[in-house]
């Protein structure tokens, strides 16, 4: 049996297996880790927030209020600076 015109185009592409979605991309990330967010940890930690609270209420890149606290945790885990900084602040 003889493909199809459209099938014969999809065969051709570079990278496409036959029969494969094309792969789409992930999500954006919600938080950039830079000063700003940590001015917001050190800020939050000072009045003795706890990591749900500052995950409800950080401010995400996208001008967006509050994440996931796995995104919290996540971002804690990623990067020990920001986990000791808000630890010290609520000292």
């Amino acid at each position: 049996m003889k493909p199809t015109p459209k099938q014969a185009k999809k065969r051709n592409k570079p990278g496409v297996k036959p029969g494969a979605a094309p792969a789409k991309p992930g999500p954006k990330p919600k938080l950039v880790y830079d000063d700003a967010m940590l001015d917001q940890i050190r800020a939050l930690g000072q009045i003795q927030c706890t990591v749900e609270e500052i995950a409800a209420v950080i401010r995400r890149h996208d001008g967006g209020v509050g994440v996931s606290l796995r995104t919290m945790q996540n971002i804690f885990a990623a990067h020990p600076e920001a986990k000791d900084l808000n630890d010290v602040a609520a000292s």
